[in-house]
């Protein structure tokens, strides 16, 4: 939903300012191997660590809780209701939060991508920790609940890429994109 949200929306004005440079972008849940040079620049949910890897924190995204706009009516099952992330993203930060805070019989549904979660919980399902950011995009979903956590979002490169231009170039647009993400959904960056 990052890539879908934010930046291809404006890629546009990227490939207007720097035709010469072509973009791809992959969404993907794994890491491409920066070093290994799989990618020449990433988006990342956590500090880069590894060897000829450098980074500049792009935001600090909030997460809360949010559920469907309009209330679904009396349901069987447990309530509240929840919808998580899929067993094999278990090791994330919001899905350790549901595992520490949400009873297990309180989950009825886990999903991947988290935009299958997004859809899931505005069509009544139950309801998610999701991004702030992401979620408010959404006027079937309302928020429920105070910010929940935080996580780091991190653009990396090779470190011997620092200071070449086109990488600069996407760098710095990138950072240009974050600060049009609305007040709110992001923890301040001082």
């Amino acid at each position: 939903p990052f890539l879908a949200e934010f930046i291809a929306p404006k890629i546009s004005q990227f490939i207007d300012l720097h035709p010469g440079i072509r973009i791809e972008l992959i969404g993907d849940d794994r890491n491409l191997g920066i070093a290994e040079r799989e990618a020449d620049i990433a988006i990342r949910y956590a500090r880069p660590t590894g060897p000829h890897l450098a980074g500049r924190r792009l935001a600090t995204f909030a997460y809360a809780i949010f559920k469907a706009a309009k209330s679904p009516g009396k349901r069987a099952g447990p309530e509240p209701r929840w919808v998580q992330l899929s067993q094999s993203l278990k090791h994330l930060p919001e899905a350790e939060w549901l595992t520490r805070n949400v009873d297990d019989a309180a989950i009825v549904m886990r999903a991947n991508p988290l935009d299958v979660v997004v859809k899931a919980v505005a069509g009544g399902a139950g309801q998610a920790l999701l991004p702030v950011a992401l979620a408010r995009r959404h006027s079937k979903l309302r928020q429920v609940g105070p910010v929940a956590l935080h996580r780091e979002i991190w653009l990396v490169y090779h470190q011997d890429d620092r200071k070449t231009p086109r990488i600069r170039a996407v760098a710095d647009w990138l950072i240009s994109v974050m600060k049009d993400v609305p007040a709110g959904s992001l923890k301040s960056e001082g």
